[in-house]
Parts: structure tokens; sequence; C-alpha cells
């Protein structure tokens, strides 16, 4: 309470009735006044008093209460100033309270309340509000077809300021082909498709502008195909790029010793040469402990231990470069514990504003059984299996626009391709439909991202009313929520699977269930996440076998879905991903530590995989095979292209009989066809009626991956590393170039050598040394940083083997 008149003590109307008190002479009488003044005023003071209950805050929605109490006062009339603007209101009686509805604005807000008591006016002490995000206009571009003619439309879905909006229509520079959009500045715009337009994806960008100096960007497509013009739906549909998509996941800190953005940056073309199409990146935001980072503190800021932003933002430039998409980590469940806001919470109890921002009580939601409490505090808080992990109360609104305008930033700040959601099954199950939501906000941003959600994909509702692109492959079970449909049984510290199950006549069986759903089979939208390992779980190669290792990837790798390779799994890694210390060397290429030939067996799959249309889509049927008990056949095919895949799961060698569905091959009785086996290059002639019934022999813990054609077919599979490797030294121009900070510098080695990359100034005066030793043949990638340099010209030098290569450098600040 601050009192902003105070009683002025020459004043003596307030002691009338105490000035007769004649016994004390004139300096007793004035002395004992004052006293008395003194006592009045204070008694008042204390008496009367304004309180806000709120503390100071970042807030995450415009809408706004504040609520308190004023004390000793005479009047009910109040005021609340915000930002100097009054808005008048009458205290409630009894108890003299107060809750006023705001509005805040851009920035800081400074609210103060007043009373009026008896002609002196007292204030509450001022609260502080700060407006976490820009509240910009939200828009949403879509298309419509009709024969040849397109439209692009635009919707404002939200314009919280009232803005006044222009716009212009965009398309990209690399679609299959410009088209004439006419005016480009109406809020639609029509125009016709040629008849020979290419087939492909057209993107087009709407650009917002208000009169608040706002820029605000929403895009879509349509897709040009076989079947005709398709516009992009936003409920349903994803980007053609997440059908073919080859995942490699990244667990930063431990992908070298004490990991770095860079150290990733820096082995980018290699895992680009393992045939991947995509990289996931375990989380980038601040965090408490560190380790994988789900325990974030700040939803926008850069992880420190791993890097900068300039540094994140090289690695995301740097894998576009070698065309890799990249997806972040996202975790829209939970905080650490000691997030700020749960601090917060932990501090003030009911009075912070971020009270109402964390669960504090059980529900009975799908997995409440998992839940417990944990408390510090005045907070009390909820949990599933980790103490400092403290669910969100995502029925707050604005707790979910916090987690929309953080999913929404780093899409817009470092160009990303999507997100894997950590834990969705639990927003899922305590708040069905937010993701859908959080879907729509990012698709409307940027409609080609993909969507990976750590959720059942056995669960209709996981695409249906979720959203998700792709989902976990995970069992229905509601018992064991992370339930691996490979996986047998639940165990702390082994890897029962399929695949060493001690019954060997019921894993065929086991298959069965696994790939079907128990036969109940999937959403028609599903699109199942698949992996033989992966951050959560054990290796599978030191928890199997060789062999049986093979046999699981390559099944993988031809299912429906999208596979993983998680790092070290190319190398045959032995360590747990919550025990490693590390998984590679900087000063080792990623192949020189695999003993297992397990690198270029994952570029096989990889390249198999992305070159056949039939083993990326979605069509997927069982084949009637004998042996049964442990041999399982399958069917993948699209349109005119069939694959079959026999997996023998048995620890001895099998002659397979194995019936094809001739009815819907369409085949000529006349032709002689063959089956080319895509891992092994043999090639088998065969006649129609032969394959009613067709007899192959399979080595034991062997998946054959069988195309059939009219001609024998040989993919030009990435059977050795020396397919990539350069033919000739060489030092690549360097990108971003002219740079402002930070750049990438490229170089090829078509031998193991030494090599000594330099720079130097415009004076010849040497700046930094980037590499000296020996590097392995192949494509190498370097970041060189410039903060601390001046802008100007600079020259890289690489040495190598007696040769030398120079490049040219601009450094712009």
């Amino acid at each position: 309470m601050k009192k902003r008149e105070l009683i002025n003590f020459q004043e003596t109307s307030l002691l009338d009735g105490f000035g007769h008190v004649g016994s004390f002479d004139g300096h007793a009488t004035q002395f004992m006044q004052i006293l008395i003044l003194i006592f009045l005023q204070t008694r008042f003071m204390f008496a009367t008093q304004v309180s806000i209950n709120q503390k100071d805050a970042v807030v995450w929605g415009q809408s706004q209460v504040i609520t308190g109490r004023a004390t000793g006062v005479t009047t009910n009339a109040a005021v609340l100033y915000l930002n100097g603007a009054q808005h008048p209101f009458t205290l409630q009686y009894p108890g003299n309270t107060f809750s006023v509805p705001i509005w805040v604005g851009r920035g800081m807000n400074n609210i103060v309340v007043g009373v009026d008591s008896a002609g002196q006016l007292f204030f509450s002490d001022t609260l502080h509000l700060a407006l976490g995000y820009n509240p910009v206009p939200d828009l949403y571009a879509f298309a419509t077809v009709s024969g040849r003619e397109i439209t692009l439309h635009s919707i404002v879905v939200s314009n919280p300021d009232t803005a006044i909006i222009t716009y212009r229509w965009t398309q990209d520079s690399d679609n299959p082909e410009q088209v004439d959009l006419g005016t480009i500045t109406d809020t639609s715009v029509t125009f016709s498709l040629p008849q020979n337009a290419p087939q492909g994806e057209y993107h087009f960008t709407l650009t917002g502008y208000t009169n608040m100096n706002d820029t605000m960007t929403a895009r879509t497509y349509f897709t040009v195909g076989a079947s005709g013009i398709r516009p992009f739906d936003i409920y349903t549909d994803h980007a053609a790029w997440i059908d073919s998509s080859v995942v490699y996941g990244i667990t930063p800190y431990i992908f070298v010793f004490e990991g770095r953005f860079s150290d990733i940056t820096n082995k980018i073309p290699e895992v680009a040469s393992l045939g991947v199409n995509t990289i996931w990146v375990q989380p980038v935001y601040d965090t408490h402990d560190g380790g994988q980072g789900y325990d974030v503190t700040d939803y926008f800021a850069v992880r420190p231990d791993l890097g900068t932003p300039s540094d994140l933002h090289m690695l995301v430039n740097t894998a576009h470069h070698y065309g890799l998409r990249v997806i972040f980590d996202f975790v829209p469940n939970h905080t650490s514990i000691y997030h700020p806001y749960a601090q917060d919470a932990v501090k003030y109890g009911q009075d912070s504003h971020y009270y109402d921002f964390y669960e504090r009580q059980k529900d009975s939601a799908p997995y409440s059984n998992n839940e417990h409490l944990t408390t510090m505090g005045k907070m009390q808080f909820v949990c599933y299996f980790w103490n400092e992990l403290v669910n969100l109360n995502l029925d707050n609104p604005e707790v979910r626009n916090y987690i929309i305008q953080a999913a929404e930033y780093w899409i817009k700040e470092y160009d990303i391709d999507g997100y894997r959601f950590d834990s969705a099954w639990a927003v899922d199950a305590r708040d069905p439909g937010f993701m859908d939501t959080l879907r729509l906000a990012l698709k409307r941003i940027k409609p080609s991202v993909m969507l990976l959600g750590e959720a059942k994909a056995s669960d209709p509702a996981t695409f249906d009313v979720d959203g998700f692109d792709v989902a976990y492959d995970w069992t229905s079970s509601t018992s064991w929520i992370s339930q691996w449909v490979f996986a047998t049984s639940y165990s702390t510290n082994s890897n029962p699977t399929i695949f060493n199950n001690s019954n060997q006549n019921a894993r065929a069986s086991l298959l069965h269930n696994a790939l079907t759903n128990y036969g109940h089979g999937y959403s028609a939208r599903a699109k199942i996440f698949r992996f033989i390992e992966n951050n959560d779980t054990y290796r599978f190669l030191p928890t199997h076998d060789l062999p049986r290792t093979k046999m699981a990837a390559a099944l993988e790798f031809s299912l429906p879905g999208i596979p993983l390779i998680y790092n070290g799994q190319e190398i045959g890694s032995p360590g747990y991903p919550y025990t490693s210390s590390y998984i590679f060397s900087r000063s080792m290429s990623i192949q020189s530590r695999d003993n297992y030939g397990l690198f270029t067996y994952y570029q096989d799959l990889s390249h198999i995989r992305t070159e056949l249309p039939a083993l990326y889509g979605n069509n997927f049927q069982e084949l009637s095979v004998s042996p049964n008990a442990y041999v399982y056949a399958y069917r993948r095919w699209k349109g005119d292209q069939n694959v079959f895949g026999l997996i023998n799961m048995g620890d001895a060698s099998v002659s397979a009989t194995v019936q094809l569905p001739l009815d819907s091959l369409h085949l000529d009785s006349s032709k002689i066809y063959y089956l080319s086996d895509l891992l092994t290059d043999r090639h088998f002639p065969v006649t129609a009626s032969g394959l009613s019934s067709y007899n192959i022999s399979v080595d034991p813990y062997t998946t054959r991956l069988l195309i059939l054609a009219d001609s024998e077919v040989t993919l030009e599979v990435r059977s050795s590393i020396a397919s990539l490797l350069p033919n000739e030294f060489g030092l690549e121009q360097n990108y971003p170039n002219p740079f402002n900070s930070s750049t990438v510098i490229g170089f090829n080695l078509p031998h193991t050598d030494n090599a000594i990359l330099q720079v130097y100034d415009v004076l010849g005066r040497h700046v930094e040394t980037l590499v000296n030793g020996p590097e392995a043949a192949g494509q190498h990638a370097v970041v060189f940083n410039g903060d601390r340099l001046c802008s100007g010209v600079y020259f890289c030098v690489l040495q190598y083997g007696g040769l030398q290569q120079v490049r040219r450098m601009l450094l712009l600040k």
C-alpha cells in the first residue's frame, strides 16, 4: 500500500477535542499534539490498504482478471489504472474485494488500483504483466480446384488488435513450373494451370502486412498427379516427402563426447551418405539437468551447453544444404519443476499467475494410474514417471497458447521441417483434441511439416482426432503405455522381443499380431514410426546378434510407415542411451567405428526404401507360407510394382513355399518374369503359373526382399562406401557466402590421409587452423565462426597429399 497524500503535521484540525489538555505547558502541549498526530496517521495508514493478489508475470493471453482487496476504506468507488488509462469499478460487498477484467497490450503492462477514502488516495503496488508474444493476426491460406482453375483463398483466423491488413501472394521458385498469378494483392487469386504442367507439389505463400508494422505469413499448396489436381487439406493431408522419409535420430549431448551442435554439423555429410533424408534432433531448448533434454526450463532459448543460436542455425542450414529435412523434439506435456513458472508457483502458491499452469490433482483420464503427486513449497504437482517433470494444465487457455507460440517460434525462426512430440500420449489422454489444434496452427504456417507423435499408432484417435501425421509402433495396451509391437514382455534389464523369444515356433504368430494390430488393423490415415531401437530402448545388436539385427532391420525398412536409424545403430553401438558417455568420435568418421558391416547395410536398406514406391506406400498384405511357425511372408505394392518379403525367424535354413496372389498381379501367362532379391542381387526366372505356389530357400535369421518384374532388377544400392567416395580432392565454396558470424566449409578427400584446413585474412595473416591431422576418405564439413573477426575478405586453404586449393570468403557484419 502506498498513501500518496500525507497528513500535514502543521494541521491541527484533527486534534479538535484534544486541545483542552491544559495541565501541559506550551511545549508539552505541542509535543503531545505531534504524538497524537503521528498515532492517528499511523493508525489510518495501517487501517487503509489496497492490495492486488497477483504477482508480476509474463502472461500468454490478453484477457486477464485482476483481483484483490481494499481494507479500511470509506467508499466502494475505485479505479484500475492500466498503463495510465483509467478503468473505474465498484468494490464488492462484503469484504471490499475486486475482480476486474482487463485486456493487456503488447510488451509490458503496468497495473495499479487506487481508492479515494475520506478524501485521501490510496494505491496498490504496481503489478507488471508482460505479454509473452506479439498478438499479430493469424492467417489461413488454402486452395480450391475446379477443373484446371485454381483459387487461392485467405481467411483471417484471428485479429486481436483489429489491424488493417494488406496481402501479397507469391509462389515458390522451385515449384515444378511457374504460373501466372495475375493480381497478387487481393485476398484471393485465381489462375488456370496449363494442361501440360509437370506433376508435383506447387507451394504458395500469403504474406500479410498490418498498419501496426506486423508481417505474417501463411502457406498452402496443391498437388498435380496422374489423377488430377488435389488441393492440400489441412485437416487430413501430409506432404509427399513424409511418405519416403528415412529418419536419423540424434541425441546431441552424447553424439560425441560432450557433444555440441557443431559436432553434428561436421558429420552431416556422412549422415547424409547413409541414405537417410531426415534428421530428428532431441530437445534443443534450455533445460535444468541437461542430458536428453526433456526437462525444459525455457521453450524459447537454445540450450547453451550444446551451442549458440548461430550454431543451431548452421546445423539446420547445413542439413538442408545436403538435402536433409530437420525435425526438432518438442515437449508439450510437461516442464521441469525448475522452470521459472513452476518455481513461481512453488514460491507464491495461489497468488502465482502460474498456479493454474500446472496440474495439481490426479484425474481419471487414461493412464491416470501412472500419475503421482509431488510437492514443493506451496505447490502440489502431478507427474507421470519422473518427479521433476511436472504436467502442464492444457485446459488453461494461456498454457495452450504458450505451447502453440513456442512450437510456432522454431518453425518461423529456424525453418525446421517438423516435430517429434514427446509424451504426446499424455496430452491426448488429458486433453483430446489439443494436438489437432496445434496441428492446424503449425500447418497454417508451413503445411509441409511432419508431425510425429510419441503416441500409439494402433489407436485410430491418434490420427483421426489428434491429427498426427506419424505415430509410434506401439500396441494398444493401456497397462503398458510404450509397449513396442515387437516387445513380448516388460523388462528393466533386458530386451525380450519376438526375434529372441524362447519359443521359436510362436514367432510367426507373434509377428502377425504385431503387424496387424492383433487383427484389428489401423486407421486409414495411420503412418507408423518403425524402429528396432531408439532413445528409450536397449540397443538391438547387444541383446540379439548380428544375423537377427540385419533380419529385423530389413523387416523394419520394408514395412508400411517410416523407418528410424537411431544414432549408433548403424555401427552396432553397445551403449544404452541413458548411460552412454558418447557414441562417435570427433576425430573419426562414423563408419570407421563400425565393426559389423552395418553402415553399408543400412545404406542399402535406405536406398532400396527410397527408390521403391511400393515400400513407402501403405499397401500391405499377409501371404500364406509354409512352414508358418517361424516364417512369415507379406506383399508390398503400388501400382504395378510388387515387392514380396519373407522372413525366417528360425535358427535353420528353410525351403519356404509362399502363395502369391496371382489374381492381383495381372500377369501375362506367356511371359517369363523374374524375382530379384534386392539385398543379394540374385535373380530367379519364373512363370505366372509357377508363382501360385512358389518355393524359395531362406537362410536362418534372414529377410529376403524380392521384387517381381518382367526383367532382372538391380538397384544401384550403396553396397560399399566406395561408391560414395569422391574421385578427387576438392575444397567446396563455403556457404553461406557472404556470411555473418558462421559459415560451413566443405571438402572432399578421395583417400584417408593428413589434411590441413586453415583460414587467412587478406594480408596473408593466419587466422585459424580448422583441421590438422588424419582425415577419413569422404565428404567433410567444418564450421568456421567469425564472431571475433572484422568484416572483410578471408581465404580458406586446404592442403592434402601435396595438393592445395583456396576459396575466397566474405564476412559481412
